[in-house]
């Protein structure tokens, strides 16, 4: 202002949000404040003027409980009345607490009371309990083949006491006064200890330590969450079986997607340490002290329910910029909104600064900014105990009474606010109840929540992100339709959840050769003239490098693709045709099948303008059939998957929209391995029956995978047979 001249002050005064009452509770509580634009700038005021004639009056309602618990139910069963008797709909009702914690416990509450919530959260991934345990057993590890295998011993009462372990804590200390009386390490008393199960242990962390040298870091995560076994050892690591059970996925989704959300997190961080480079255990080691000595949290975002269709449980800082007609503003006590938040930077020891902390304004600000979500209703509540008997301080700016303020432009309207008249007393800690009844009705309710299963009613929304702009593609089919590998349970968990894991050298070697092709075929069409041999191998192996395989797989991998693409491109030379479409992605093709959106990725097509025909080639890197009824039972699956591939091609390409023009009669698979010294190719004439049974079977799927469908399949044969079976059940609607 001082330094130009001129100007002219224009001072927002209509507020177009809230009701006139919320407005004028907001000013009372900010003008407490002496950090204000109005005491640092003449002629301002923010006397704000509700300027929204449509919003209906509401209430400013404060409560007083005798425990946070009380608090809670009160709220639940208040925003249920809203939803039911009101009609108010759950998205325009909002919680704000100070923390995340307390949401994580009043969304327990509201599950209980069948109220669906959508709840968004920023955590930490490394400090989440069941990735600190996988980090700790990498850390033991590393130390005992590192550093010091005396040093090991210390992370070793730390992973016996891992939940997934499940390991007595009176064999833990045994374990450890027998170590102290007997001056041995730990590992060599747990080798020779009289339970079986703690002697698997010892043997396990050994070979895990054993193989760490020859083994990726992720495949050593594969082996921890017991994806993977160790043929060195009897055990297997009950991780996955603990966490990721399907008892857990059915009862407690957003638990089970809250850990898979955090696993995710963590491996694909690692991922992007170091680029495409193989990792070893010292590199995970590495990243997680990075991050831990310098406080740099792995943060993610965890989110449940729909949004659209549930209350909002948010904090205070989350909830700037947002508006809602009700608003249960609550744990309203010193306590926790003037608590001072120092951060975690930490400055240079030659710099002699210290982290700021907030002020009594910042504090009143968020407060205002937080009462002033709500457009009509606001509901300001607090506790007087907390957990261990102790008398909580009243929030300092909070005053609901009725004095009048005075104004220079005259009196401000009284404010009417609901006290609560029936508050009990508790003295000492212990609560004073007027009957013994409403005291054991308490304990039992309590009971009751912290024992309740997740019952959702909404859970199936927790999975409904998964399947925005879903499209299934023949993977997907055939990973839903194969029983032998787990058939609609393992999609779900392989394909539509996504487990982490790591690539195994087969998948490796596949993906590595489809990639050189897909090179190959973009420089030929480029420069109309096929890549020199050596080249076209250089393209495979840089590809197979970034595929993070450990060192003895990589080598086979690499010394398999340079003797069978070498055989390949030499019987094939004269014939590569630099107008064949390599990798076509029907992602953005709009292929629809009775309602079910389908999506592949093709690896090559050669169109035939003249007869608007289109062959479908497929590469296979596995062994080579030249028949498609063959007699062994483990082929007779691969020849089932493989025909639905090419039927499946068939209708993308048929109903898509740059393609659509063009026929499919055939589908021909090439086998890169040679057999007998020979390429093999098997082509497909498909049939009309074989189309219209697909079909049929793609909208079935794909509506099952939309209701999250996902069937048993416990009582089929684990062989063709019974994936026959399964497929006539779903098609004549018996399951």
């Amino acid at each position: 202002i001082e330094k130009y001249k001129d100007l002219k002050l224009v001072i927002l005064k209509k507020n177009y949000r809230s009701t006139q009452e919320i407005l004028d509770l907001a000013r009372n509580t900010i003008l407490i404040g002496s950090e204000r634009l109005e005491n640092k700038i003449s002629g301002i005021t923010k006397d704000l003027i509700s300027g929204n004639s449509a919003i209906k009056s509401g209430n400013i309602i404060n409560k007083e409980f005798e425990t946070g618990f009380h608090e809670m139910v009160w709220i639940a069963k208040e925003v249920k009345k809203k939803i039911k008797d009101e009609k108010l709909e759950a998205k325009d009702i909002t919680v704000i607490a100070p923390k995340h914690k307390i949401l994580q416990e009043i969304a327990k509450v509201f599950d209980f009371f069948n109220i669906p919530v959508f709840y968004e959260k920023k955590k930490n991934v490394l400090e989440d309990k069941q990735i600190k345990e996988i980090i700790t057993i990498f850390k033991f590890i590393n130390t005992l083949n590192n550093v010091n295998k005396k040093e090991a011993d210390e992370f070793l009462p730390e992973i016996l006491s891992f939940s997934f372990l499940q390991v007595n804590s009176m064999d833990v200390w045994k374990i450890s006064v027998k170590a102290y009386n007997e001056k041995k390490r730990w590992l060599e008393i747990m080798m020779e200890y009289e339970d079986e199960k703690i002697r698997n242990i010892a043997e396990f962390l050994i070979a895990l330590g054993n193989k760490a040298n020859d083994l990726t870091a992720e495949e050593i995560i594969d082996i921890i969450t017991g994806v993977k076994s160790l043929k060195e050892c009897a055990f297997n690591s009950p991780y996955k079986e603990y966490y990721f059970n399907k008892k857990k996925f059915d009862r407690q989704r957003s638990v089970y997607l809250d850990y898979l959300v955090s696993l995710h997190s963590f491996i694909d961080s690692i991922r992007q340490y170091k680029g495409h480079k193989t990792l070893s255990v010292n590199d995970i080691v590495d990243f997680v002290n990075l991050h831990q000595i310098h406080h740099i949290p792995l943060n993610v975002i965890s989110e449940f329910n729909d949004k659209k269709r549930s209350v909002n449980l948010i904090t205070a800082h989350g909830a700037k910029g947002l508006e809602f007609d009700t608003v249960f503003l609550m744990d309203c006590s010193d306590d926790l909104w003037m608590k001072n938040n120092n951060g975690r930077l930490s400055f240079p020891i030659n710099i002699n600064l210290a982290p700021q902390k907030d002020s009594v304004d910042d504090k009143l600000r968020l407060f205002y900014v937080a009462m002033t979500r709500a457009k009509r209703n606001l509901y300001i509540t607090n506790y007087k105990y907390n957990n261990k008997g102790q008398e909580k301080t009243r929030l300092r700016f909070l005053n609901f009474t009725n004095e009048k303020e005075t104004k220079s432009s005259g009196q401000r309207p009284e404010l009417t606010i609901k006290q609560n008249k029936s508050v009990k007393e508790i003295k000492s800690g212990q609560a004073s109840f007027a009957k013994k009844e409403d005291l054991e009705d308490l304990i039992e309710l309590k009971l009751r929540i912290n024992n309740h299963i997740i019952q959702n009613a909404n859970k199936k929304d927790l999975l409904k992100k998964l399947l925005k702009n879903y499209k299934l593609s023949v993977t997907h089919l055939n990973s839903f339709l194969n029983i032998e590998r787990g058939g609609p349970q393992e999609f779900l968990e392989k394909q539509l959840l996504k487990f982490p894991q790591a690539q195994n050298k087969n998948s490796a070697y596949g993906s590595a050769v489809h990639n050189a092709f897909n090179i190959f075929y973009s420089e030929f069409k480029q420069k109309k003239k096929v890549l020199e041999l050596n080249l076209f191998l250089k393209i495979f192996e840089d590809s197979l490098s970034r595929q993070r395989l450990n060192k003895n797989d990589f080598k086979e991998m690499l010394e398999k693709g340079q003797d069978e693409l070498s055989f390949y491109y030499q019987k094939k030379k004269g014939l590569f045709n630099y107008n064949d479409y390599c990798e076509l992605d029907f992602r953005s093709q709009g292929v629809n099948i009775n309602g079910a959106d389908i999506t592949g990725k093709l690896d090559r097509i050669h169109i035939n303008e003249k007869n608007k025909n289109i062959e479908v080639y497929d590469y296979k890197t596995g062994k080579p059939f030249e028949r498609w009824d063959v007699s062994e039972a483990y082929g007779k699956i691969h020849s089932w998957e493989y025909k639905n591939q090419l039927v499946f091609y068939k209708l993308l390409v048929e109903n898509s929209r740059d393609f659509g023009k063009y026929t499919v009669n055939t589908g021909i698979l090439e086998f890169i391995r040679p057999e007998s010294d020979n390429l093999v190719e098997l082509s497909l004439s498909i049939q009309k029956e074989d189309l219209e049974r697909l079909k049929k079977l793609i909208q079935i799927i794909y509506n099952k995978i939309q209701n999250l469908d996902f069937l048993s399949v416990e009582s089929y044969s684990k062989d063709i047979k019974g994936i026959k079976n399964f497929e006539d059940d779903l098609l004549n609607e018996n399951i």
